[in-house]
């Protein structure tokens, strides 16, 4: 087959496909792929404090301070373990990590996961 008979057939089907609904639904799915998402621990706070996350999306939380820290759930549902300077965990958004959290050594530090089924 000659290459413009290629370059034509390849085109027809692609139109096809797009006018079929097919490239739209590929869109959609690709809008619900999971995020990655960070929090710093630095000076005493976690930055950002409030985090929108979907279910399935990852949290690394990393540690820029000196102290060691932990991000833990308020009913202790989920914890991050000890984080030295430098050392990060990485979570994966279930339902129920919905929620206010702290850090277990200096509980004045807070921040909240708002988890929402819904892709944005």
């Amino acid at each position: 087959m000659r290459p413009d008979a290629i370059r034509r057939r390849f085109l027809a089907t692609a139109a096809a496909s797009a006018a079929a609904g097919f490239l739209p639904r590929l869109a959609l799915s690709m809008e619900g792929k999971p995020r990655r998402l960070v929090v710093e621990i630095e000076k005493l706070r976690f930055h950002p404090q409030r985090i929108e996350a979907r279910i399935g999306d990852t949290v690394t939380w990393i540690n820029r301070d000196i102290a060691p820290h932990t991000a833990t759930a308020r009913g202790d549902a989920w914890d991050t373990g000890k984080l030295a300077k430098g050392e990060s965990a990485i979570l994966t958004v279930t339902r129920e990590m919905a929620g206010e959290y702290y850090c277990r050594f200096h509980p004045a530090m807070k921040g909240e996961l708002v988890v929402s089924e819904e892709p944005d």
